[in-house]
């Protein structure tokens, strides 16, 4: 917030008191400072007169280089001379400023690690539920598979077997036919007999072949599980691999590529579970502790706009009191100019009364127009009686008041030394107001110093 013009104001005041006194409000003051407050006083008001006179040349643009330079060392020459650490007071503004952005820098990479924690958990509850699923159809299909296997290779282990009977079968008959010779209803039968081997032989070699598209279908459907699976391994390692860069110690929890089908990898991959479960909940724990110091940072960062926002009201309050102890000033400047012109003007009366007294022929003139008066009073009585009571009332009353007048100015002459006196007594009276005046001044100005002491203070 700009305070020109309150600094103006200051500026005027300051002006009006050159103008007016010309001298410092501290001539009268002795330079033996009995202790070192009074010292420190002395020298701050010093200094910020030099310093507002120096600003007010700068602001009309009457100023040199030396005005420049010491305008800009003020506030460094003030803490020097009150022992401030403006040094110290830079690097407490940029560490909070540091702080600050930290926070905001802390709230986003919480945001960021708030999302991909959801991310990593909801992939990681899609992998489970996968998981779980190609275990449930790798055991049905595995189960399957061996149950077919087991019947396949028990019919293609009877094969030759069934082979050799049938060839010893058929050697047999093709003996006995030579041997013997044969009806056709025997050959009629005999084809029969060969048609239903031959019919029960492409029964077995269908299922063998039958038995083999479903072992290839299942290997088939087993190398594409595998290629699934590893995909979500290669998926689940890329996604770890941004939040190892910051946390190393979960690299624990990258998967092997190869190795789908071993039983040892699923017991590796139970251990990567609960693994993962101890870094999730240890996750967790670090959001919650990370939350927690936000909180905290929060707090402190709210505490810090209400103390800044109180101290602005002070600053606030200060300022108002320092515009209503300028025009207080400025009131009691005016009455010190009314005091002067009244104590001039009661000089002059003075001088003039002293001069007119001093002519004793005025006494003498003054006493015979006190009896003409006085005569011309007796004729105005008579007159009353003729042209009524209300007319001569108010000449007489007229007359009345002039008589009381010069009665009055005759005492004068008599009273004038105790008159003389008392004006002195007056005129020495005012002067002692005039001093108390200057005093509450003075009084003032330093109040105004601390103020803006405190001001910057505050400010700072």
């Amino acid at each position: 917030m700009r305070t020109w013009p309150q600094i103006i104001t200051v500026f005027a005041f300051f002006i009006d008191k050159v103008n007016l006194q010309r001298r410092d409000p501290f001539e009268e003051v002795p330079r033996c400072f009995t202790t070192a407050d009074e010292e420190l006083n002395y020298k701050r008001y010093k200094l910020c007169e030099e310093h507002i006179l120096r600003e007010y040349r700068i602001f009309n643009g009457d100023f040199n280089a030396e005005d420049e330079q010491l305008a800009s060392e003020y506030p460094r020459m003030i803490a020097n001379l009150l022992g401030v650490d403006l040094d110290r007071i830079e690097w407490l503004k940029s560490d909070i400023e540091e702080k600050r952005k930290m926070a905001e820098a802390q709230d986003e990479e919480l945001d960021k690690l708030s999302k991909e924690k959801d991310d990593i958990l909801k992939a990681n509850k899609d992998i489970d539920a996968k998981i779980l699923e190609i275990e449930k159809s790798i055991e049905t299909d595995t189960t399957k598979t061996r149950e077919d296997l087991e019947d396949v290779n028990k019919a293609i282990e009877k094969l030759p077997a069934l082979k050799k009977e049938l060839d010893e079968h058929i050697a047999k008959l093709e003996v006995e036919i030579k041997a013997q010779p044969c009806t056709v209803e025997e050959l009629e039968n005999l084809k029969k007999e060969i048609d239903v081997l031959n019919n029960k032989i492409d029964i077995k070699a269908a299922k063998v072949k039958h038995a083999r598209e479903i072992k290839e279908e299942y290997d088939l459907k087993l190398d594409e599980e595998r290629i699934t699976n590893r995909d979500m391994v290669i998926k689940w390692n890329m996604s770890l691999m941004k939040v190892i860069i910051k946390m190393p110690n979960l690299n624990q929890l990258l998967l092997p590529e190869n190795g789908f089908h071993s039983k040892s990898y699923f017991e590796q991959l139970e251990e990567m579970l609960q693994m993962k479960d101890t870094v999730e909940r240890q996750l967790i724990a670090d959001i919650s502790a990370t939350k927690a110091q936000l909180q905290e940072n929060i707090d402190m960062k709210r505490e810090l706009k209400t103390s800044i926002a109180g101290k602005q009201a002070e600053i606030q309050k200060m300022r108002q009191e320092i515009e209503t102890v300028t025009k207080e000033v400025e009131h009691y400047e005016l009455e010190i100019d009314t005091i002067k012109n009244k104590q001039s003007k009661m000089e002059d009366e003075l001088q003039q009364k002293l001069w007119e007294l001093s002519n004793s022929s005025k006494l003498k003139e003054l006493k015979a127009t006190c009896d003409a008066l006085t005569e011309k009073r007796n004729m105005l009585e008579i007159k009353r009686k003729k042209t009524g009571e209300k007319i001569l009332a108010t000449f007489i009353e007229v007359y009345d008041i002039m008589r009381k007048k010069i009665e009055m100015m005759v005492k004068v002459g008599n009273e004038l030394e105790d008159s003389v006196h008392a004006a002195t007594a007056a005129v020495v009276q005012k002067q002692e107001k005039k001093l108390q005046v200057c005093r509450a001044l003075k009084e003032i100005q330093v109040r105004l110093t601390q103020l803006q002491k405190d001001d910057k203070d505050s400010k700072t």
